[in-house]
């Protein structure tokens, strides 16, 4: 190679070969921040115009790209002479919003033992520098003088070429990036020192990052530069976006990071009345739906006889004919106007007439509890001026006092509660006449034989109730399996009776097939028909079959089996779950119909539940339920949890893969198959990506403790599991990371669309603390207020760590304390019928007490599965009235 003091085109030749026959620039840059670019040199088609001192140093030359594009590149060889000192200034660069600037290099490098004669005077390095500054300093010396340019760094090859890479035209293109910063002026140059290295710059890109314009949680955040300190995060206030609005006082947030991520949002905002969240937009309610206010998430059909006929609405107006009371929500159906002949006259004495009427509202249906109806009256041909009038709470009512051989008008009105009657309608008029003393005489019976009835049957009902409590059967007997079977069917004739039933540990029964016959039925085999294979079981198969018992109809059930040749311990463990599951008699429990021990297979018979586990109900129908469905889901279970808890029974397992799914969507527990040890061993193992650990409270997962309380804790994934539609709790963390998180604080956020007093709740029952959960019985109170409220009170949210309010502290008892009938239906989640019970006489919770299954059948309450939770709420209820005579009623 020639040399000489200045460019050489061999020396050029030499240094850009591998350029222009094609550069590699390396793969593109994905990211989630936005590169805002400052300088990039490659973007130039004309030339840049870099200032190069001294004028023999760097020059600026064309090449090509890849793509055959044409690129401006600087280059310097001059590396047979010694003490090089060549500087290449950019121009003026402005750092707009950046203070974290990015310089990135793409430069090509030849290496000196590849060139004769420059052993003592070649370089492999290069030096890169920065100068800030307020302007342009035009082109000026960029060595060192005045202000001091500032080192960024001595840049060195990865890879550099030889004069045989330049024959095979093999490609040694590197890239560095570096930082600067924080940068404080407006601007700044960047410089290049040379010191005698054979060296090109091929690209010079200049850059800082930014978070992206983005919309989370339906606010817009515009596009933010990051700070230049990692540690620093820079806030954000967001906008929400058409049609939708944010908590007062409290807008949503993010932070920008430095990286140019957004992190850590904070709230959301809500669709306005009329609008319902898509994607990132709010879209107008279609006609024939409303939306009332922003807490509701999604637009809701117009009830029965209402309608819509614009885009956002925000309520349904009545159809023509058709009413609603002003202080009936928007929810609630319009009625029509009662007709002459739905009124109907039950009885009709000389001072007395009894009406009836169909109820405006159908009893259960949303808006019918609580109806009161106002009934006006006078005689015909009087002034209306004259009128009385009388209200009462039922379709029915008997008005009194009045005069014999008289024509009256009668008129009817209803509506809620509240002091809106002057705004309602009557109903047409109807007439009645009343008839005269002598005309009523033959119906008459003497008030002497009425009281002596009523008397009578007084006395007989009390009776059955005393023998009822008289034949109260111990459940099951605590000695031995040599006991004899006196002691087993020994009566108690004394009118103690318990609080609640206490649940048996299978392990205190010396004979668990002894202690299965007092608690579960024993069928004929030959009335069980397995039809088909559900799968496999713990020690055995699962199937579904029908059970046909004499005299009733065909049953659709689940059949477990136990497989052949099993161990001992594993039959006892297959009775012990029978044992178990034969004790609990409540609604959402699974129900055991029977168990078939006689013979080579032992059976457990237990009702089908048809849309099988609730995680995978839910998982199945995501997207097809709202929000006040999901809660719908929950009182039912905390019932049942309550009910399982007052009888001492800790079930150790809970968990939505437990909770099965009935054909009419209750939901029951189930699981009861697995003893405490397996329990506890079972925390600490993951089978099929759903470690117990998930559901466990943090002193099971430590002391492997189990208690109520860890149920509750249970409780809390599940309420989340249900309103994630089934998603799997802590996402793809293991089950070391659970625990771990757990235990540094971690709680599982809202899941969408969750409102923000059931997630309280959820944090409530995650108290590290077991002592500080809240109790099943509180848990259900709440949920079912929660279930009735279909617009739950606003709350500001929020994703970062509070410590949980105990429930302890909210001023519960230790039992919830009812003042009326009404309120212990609305407990059992049956308060639709409340009218049911008071026109059937049975206002007050002692009369309540004293039902049975008949009397249920007589209020017209056809469903099984209401009188099932009925008689299991009566049961409670008689035995803690019997508690507490004397000290007046406090269930």
């Amino acid at each position: 190679m020639e040399t000489g003091a200045g460019p050489h085109p061999l020396r050029l030749f030499v240094c850009l070969m591998p350029l222009c026959l094609a550069l590699l620039l390396g793969p593109g840059r994905p990211g989630i921040a936005e590169e805002v670019i400052l300088l990039d040199s490659k973007a130039s088609q004309a030339e840049l115009g870099w200032t190069a001192l001294p004028s023999n140093g760097w020059e600026e030359i064309s090449g090509v790209d890849e793509h055959d594009r044409p690129i401006r590149t600087y280059q310097v060889c001059n590396v047979l002479e010694p003490n090089q000192d060549n500087w290449l200034q950019t121009g003026w660069i402005s750092r707009g919003r950046g203070q974290r600037i990015f310089v990135e290099l793409q430069f090509t490098l030849r290496d000196c033992s590849s060139i004769p004669g420059a052993a003592g005077t070649c370089k492999e390095t290069f030096n890169v520098y920065y100068l800030e500054t307020e302007a342009d300093l035009g082109r000026g010396r960029p060595r060192p003088g005045g202000s001091r340019p500032r080192k960024i760094d001595t840049i060195a090859a990865d890879e550099s070429f030889t004069q045989g890479d330049l024959g095979e035209r093999k490609m040694k293109l590197n890239t560095e990036v570096r930082e600067i910063g924080p940068l404080s002026r407006r601007g700044f140059h960047l410089a290049f020192q040379d010191v005698g290295a054979c060296v090109a710059l091929v690209s010079v890109r200049v850059y800082y990052k930014q978070c992206r314009a983005t919309v989370r949680g339906l606010a817009a955040f515009p596009a933010t530069a990051a700070e230049s300190a990692f540690s620093t995060l820079v806030e954000v206030t967001g906008t929400c976006v058409a049609h939708s609005e944010g908590e007062p006082g409290s807008p949503p947030r993010m932070h920008c990071g430095a990286d140019g991520e957004w992190l850590v949002p904070v709230g959301r905002c809500s669709c306005s009345a009329g609008f319902q969240e898509r994607g990132d937009i709010c879209e107008a309610c279609p006609p024939g739906f409303y939306k009332l206010s922003s807490r509701r998430p999604l637009c809701s059909p117009c009830p029965e006889h209402s309608r819509a006929l614009e885009n956002a609405s925000t309520f349904c107006v009545c159809q023509d004919s058709y009413a609603r009371s002003p202080t009936d929500p928007p929810s609630a159906s319009c009625t029509p106007p009662w007709e002459e002949d739905e009124i109907r006259r039950d009885r009709v004495e000389p001072q007395s007439v009894s009406l009836s009427w169909r109820e405006p509202i159908p009893a259960g249906a949303p808006g019918a509890n609580g109806t009161e109806y106002e009934i006006r009256y006078y005689e015909k041909g009087q002034s209306e001026q004259t009128y009385s009038t009388v209200k009462t709470g039922a379709p029915a009512v008997t008005v009194t006092n009045l005069k014999p051989a008289t024509r009256y008008v009668f008129q009817i009105r209803a509506a809620s509660p509240g002091p809106s009657w002057e705004t309602q309608s009557f109903n047409p008029s109807i007439e009645v006449q009343t008839p005269g003393e002598a005309a009523s005489g033959s119906r008459d019976h003497s008030p002497a034989v009425v009281v002596t009835v009523v008397t009578v049957s007084a006395l007989l009902v009390v009776g059955s109730v005393m023998s009822v409590l008289a034949m109260w059967r111990r459940p099951c007997p605590y000695g031995k399996g040599g006991q004899d079977a006196h002691d087993e069917e020994e009566l108690y004739f004394h009118f103690k009776v318990p609080t609640r039933r206490t649940f048996l540990d299978p392990q205190s029964c010396g004979d668990p097939l002894q202690a299965v016959h007092l608690f579960a039925k024993e069928l004929d085999a030959k009335t069980v028909t397995l039809e088909r294979s559900l799968g496999a079981g713990r020690f055995g198969e699962l199937s579904f079959g029908c059970l046909q018992l004499p005299g009733r109809q065909e049953l659709p059930v689940a059949v477990h089996t136990l497989r052949d040749g099993c161990s001992d311990s594993q039959r006892l463990s297959f009775l012990a779950e029978a044992l178990t599951l034969g004790q609990f008699d409540h609604g959402h429990v699974v129900r055991l119909e029977g168990v078939v021990t006689r013979g080579s297979t032992l059976m457990i018979v237990t009702e089908y539940m048809s849309h099988g586990a609730l995680d995978g109900f839910l998982r199945r129908h995501e997207g097809q339920l709202v929000a006040g469905q999901l809660m719908g889901l929950l009182p039912g279970l905390a019932s049942a949890m309550k009910y399982l808890s007052e009888m001492g029974y800790v079930h150790r397992g809970l968990a939505a893969r437990r909770v099965l799914v009935s054909s009419g969507l209750i939901c029951k527990i189930s699981g009861f198959g697995r003893g405490p040890r397996d329990r506890a061993e079972a925390v600490y193992t993951t089978m099929s990506g759903r470690s117990p650990a998930l559901w466990a409270a943090p002193e099971t997962l430590q002391f492997g403790h189990f208690s109520s309380a860890s149920d509750v804790w249970s409780f809390g994934v599940v309420m989340w599991e249900v309103m994630a539609f089934g998603e799997r709790p802590y996402w793809d963390m293991s089950g070391q990371d659970v625990i771990k998180a757990v235990e540094d604080g971690f709680r599982l956020p809202p899941p969408r669309n969750c409102p923000s007093p059931l997630h309280r709740l959820m944090l409530d029952c995650w108290q590290k603390d077991p002592g500080e959960r809240p109790r099943f019985s509180q848990i259900h109170s709440i949920l079912s207020k929660m279930a009735q409220d279909p617009e739950p009170p606003k709350c500001a949210a929020t994703t970062s760590p509070r410590p949980p309010t105990p429930l302890a502290d909210r001023a519960f008892s230790t039992f919830p304390s009812f003042g009326s009938v009404g309120a212990w239906l609305e407990a059992l989640d049956l308060g639709r019928y409340k009218d049911s019970f008071a026109a059937g006489g049975f206002g007050s919770l002692e009369a309540v007490a004293a039902m049975g299954a008949q009397d249920l059948v007589s209020l017209g309450i056809s469903s099984a599965e209401h009188r099932e939770a009925l008689l299991s709420g009566i049961s409670a209820l008689r035995a803690r009235v019997l508690q507490m005579q004397g000290q007046g009623v406090q269930v």
